[in-house]
Formats: C-alpha cells, structure tokens, sequence
C-alpha cells in the first residue's frame, strides 16, 4: 500500500470516529432541550397555580402577602399541599437535567412517565383533581398545559 493509500485510510477513519462523536453530542443534546422543555413548561405552569392559589388566599384573607410570606404560604400551607407533586417532579426533572453524569435513556422514560402521570393523566390524585379544576379557571393554563403536553410527545427515545 502506498504512503497516500495509508494516509487517506487513516484519515478516513478519524472522519468516521468525528462523525459517531458528533451523532452521539447530538442526541445528548437533545436529551439536555427535551428535559429543559419539560422543566420550562411545569415551571409556567407552576407559577400561574401559585399564583392563583396566592391571589385566592390573600382575598379570603383581606391581605396582601410579601415576598417572605408566600415563601412561608408556599412551603407551609395546607392549602397548598395538593402542588408538592409538581414541585417534587420538578426537582426530580431538573436534578437530572443538572446531572455531571450522561443522561440515560431510562431516565428521559421516566421523566416522561412521571410527569405524563401527573399532568396529562386524569386519576384521583389531590393534584389531579385540583389542576383540572383550575383548567378553565386560570388564564393561560390550558395554553401551558397543551405547550407542555407538546413537549412530552417530543421525547428523544
């Protein structure tokens, strides 16, 4: 084989190598966006539940609450219990998103799972019945929750 013939060899199988390492980035990359997507989306959706229960509270109490006291209201409130799940599959999604370690497939399938089951599943869950309920009520929330339902479907597996 001649010196040209070993070289364009070689070279043709650092092309191959760069371009399995470049499929592979990508679908970590898409892993990272499907995960961020799915934070983002229960992110708005948790902020205009809290905010509609924070806005309830204050008028059946007649007051107006800091910043400091809807922190205590969110954190302490039994009234607010029923939005623990989101806050916990929120955590759960974003400490996998957060992860040094590579996103596993069988994490993205129970990210999805998880929040399929607790967002897009009607059950008899407080959560469920609660966040149905305030579907037609609070403005923008079946807008958010059909942004969400789309990030969902749009799974990298």
């Amino acid at each position: 084989m001649t010196i040209c013939a070993v070289a364009f060899k070689r070279i043709w199988r650092l092309f191959l190598i760069l371009l399995r390492m470049k499929s592979v980035e990508k679908h970590i990359n898409q892993k990272k966006d499907y995960l961020g997507q799915v934070s983002q989306g229960m992110a708005r959706i948790h902020k205009l539940l809290l905010e509609n229960e924070i806005e309830f509270i204050e008028r059946k109490n007649g007051i107006a609450l800091n910043a400091n006291d809807r922190l205590q209201v969110l954190l302490n409130s039994a009234e607010l219990a029923w939005l623990r799940d989101l806050s916990q599959t929120m955590v759960y999604v974003d400490d996998i998103y957060f992860q040094k370690e590579e996103i596993e497939n069988e994490q993205i399938q129970t990210v999805k799972e998880r929040v399929e089951n607790l967002m897009l599943q009607s059950n008899e869950s407080e959560f469920s019945k609660k966040y149905t309920q305030l579907m037609t009520v609070v403005p923008d929330l079946m807008l958010e929750h059909g942004r969400l339902k789309v990030a969902i479907k749009n799974s990298p597996l």
